[in-house]
């Protein structure tokens, strides 16, 4: 920590990503000399910064070669090290322009062993987009593109900046809900829907408001439960509306923050009024979590107005087997849900729902071994190869990788990623689940040239 008591930000990388352009765009002062020379910048640099009512420290600091033997190269590591060392926070500096590349690999390593808390941005985002990507596989999370030349992007970082260094003024590391040990579970669903009724069942307790009246749930209410040796906190949330229908500040803000519930948890349940049927609302609210990219099961709840029994087991009635029907074309967007038939009042169903929401939990974290999937890939494309691009060049498949979990994002390399259609990734991720299960969890694509 820093002798005085402003926050240091420190500003690090490799050597000529643009980190002195940053600094002097950050602070909005030409202090840093700033040439397309490596090493220019030798020992630390710091400026002062307010931004949003909060006023903290920026650190500029030489490139960064942990292996090198170089004397001035060890002597500038040295200066990075101590920048590192007394930084709360650390801005690492990669090039968009020039692709992630093996030092870059290096010294996200350096950085991981810090402890500290940092934030992947792209520099030189004025000249190429297309190569965002490729910086997932530092596993530091998103990338921020940024042009440090041009100021694009720069604002967007100064927020993030500012609210991971109020988090850590308040005491709360800002950490995504899935470096946590708890599993973060959400309920969604219209109003009246059962939501909070379902909340009480499994919570063993009466900690929400149970009211036939929609939108009595005007806040989030989260509940930490203990369930065998897991802890998992679900999350009750006032019922979404569609904007158009949001009379009153009250109800905006808690449509607010039930999306804002969706951004922090892992596995959502989507909860249906099973006398309802599927109405234009829980499509929207499907939508929104298919865009999340969340782990999602579905409840068809208040199934004991449609029949007096709930099914033995995994044997469906005819009446559910037409609902499954219905789902199946309504939300086939959502087809890797499990859907389970409930009754919050006379608590069908429910028991085993913990149980698949914690499933679900895992394989939202689950990393496929490399090696079987490009064997499930090398299969797939023998059986079913894709369809040839419009001027009649064949499409080929190189090999897929998985880049990020929470959830599966797989990279396919392709020598005409424009030309490879929705229907055949549709294909490779029917056979990727059933090489793997993947149950209740999305996947996400991205299709790249070789």
């Amino acid at each position: 920590m820093n002798e005085d008591k402003r926050r240091l930000v420190a500003i690090v990388g490799r050597p000529n990503v643009g980190k002195s352009a940053l600094f002097n765009r950050l602070i909005g002062k030409r202090i840093a000399i700033v040439e397309d020379t490596p090493y220019v910048t030798r020992d630390r640099i710091y400026g002062d910064l307010i931004w949003n009512g909060l006023e903290f420290k920026v650190a500029d600091t030489g490139g960064m070669d942990p292996g090198s033997d170089d004397t001035l190269k060890a002597a500038v590591l040295g200066q990075t090290t101590v920048a590192v060392n007394e930084a709360d926070l650390l801005l690492f500096v990669v090039d968009q322009e020039s692709g992630l590349t093996g030092l870059d690999i290096d010294v996200a390593e350096v950085l991981r062993k810090s402890g500290k808390p940092v934030i992947l941005v792209a520099n030189k985002g004025e000249t190429k987009r297309e190569g965002l990507l490729d910086f997932y596989d530092l596993a530091l999370g998103e990338p921020l593109s940024v042009s440090a030349i041009h100021g694009t992007g720069t604002g967007d970082l100064l927020d993030i900046v500012v609210d991971e260094l109020r988090s850590l003024e308040s005491g709360e590391a800002a950490k995504p809900p899935e470096s946590e040990d708890m599993l973060h579970l959400a309920l969604l669903g219209r109003p009246n829907v059962g939501k909070s009724s379902i909340l009480n069942f499994l919570a063993g307790e009466a900690r929400a408001v149970v009211h036939e009246e929609p939108g009595t749930t005007r806040d989030a209410v989260d509940i930490i439960i203990e369930y065998g040796d897991r802890r998992i906190i679900l999350v009750d949330t006032a019922g979404l509306r569609r904007r158009g229908k949001i009379g009153e500040k009250v109800e905006y803000f808690s449509t607010v923050r039930t999306r804002g519930v969706l951004s922090r948890s892992q596995v959502a349940l989507l909860v249906l009024d099973a006398s309802d049927g599927l109405v234009m609302g829980d499509k929207k609210i499907a939508g929104e979590m298919k865009e999340a990219y969340r782990g999602t099961v579905i409840l068809v709840n208040k199934w004991d107005k449609i029949e007096d029994s709930p099914g033995t087991g995994k044997k469906m009635t005819p009446l559910q087997k037409d609902f499954m029907n219905m789902l199946g074309r309504e939300l086939n967007f959502l087809s890797y849900a499990p859907v389970i038939f409930t009754s919050a009042l006379k608590g069908w169903g429910l028991d085993g729902l913990l149980d698949i929401a914690l499933e679900v939990g895992e394989e939202y974290g689950r990393k496929l071994p490399a090696r079987s999937l490009n064997k499930v890939l090398g299969d797939a494309v023998f059986m079913n190869p894709p369809p040839p691009a419009k001027d009649g060049k064949p499409v080929k498949l190189s090999y897929i990788s998985q880049v990020a979990v929470r959830p599966p994002t797989m990279v396919i390399r392709c020598n005409e990623p424009g030309s490879l259609q929705d229907s055949y990734l549709r294909y490779i991720e029917n056979r990727l689940r059933a090489e793997y299960g993947l149950a209740g969890v999305p996947i996400r694509f991205f299709v790249r040239r070789k």
